[in-house]
């Protein structure tokens, strides 16, 4: 992924990206002092030795991008045992996440990004439903 100019990351990792209809996707979040970035990760290497290089390679193709003052709410359905995070936007559109490790890390990452880089927002929490309002 190419950072825009300005732009820097503040936390880059692993994660899942589970598509709305059947499928999912291994490969990158970012998040920037500017959007939340999902990267996958392609091609039939991947697809063969996907579980045992997801540390070792980054996902290049661009999924889903939001922009930090974009960003409506972050909210948590199951998953099987897990749990997977839906990623709001302002539009209405969302998107599913599972992150691979301390999703509590990146919950965090998110919110300081938004409340530095996002002017008078207001970032509210009820038990696991986060907010974004201007």
């Amino acid at each position: 992924m190419e950072l825009n100019k300005g732009e820097s990351v503040y936390l880059e990792g692993g994660a899942v990206y589970i598509k709305k209809s059947f499928g999912v996707f291994q490969g990158t979040m970012y998040i920037t002092n500017n959007r939340v970035v999902f990267c996958k990760r392609s091609g039939l290497f991947n697809a063969l030795l996907g579980p045992i290089l997801m540390h070792l390679t980054k996902g290049k193709t661009i999924v889903f991008e939001i922009p930090l003052d974009k960003l409506s709410k972050i909210g948590i359905e199951k998953h099987g045992f897990a749990k997977k995070y839906v990623f709001h936007n302002s539009n209405g559109d969302f998107e599913y996440i599972q992150f691979n490790l301390n999703a509590n890390k990146w919950i965090d990452a998110i919110k300081s990004a938004v409340q530095t880089n996002v002017p008078n927002i207001q970032i509210s929490q009820i038990g696991e439903l986060i907010e974004f309002k201007s």
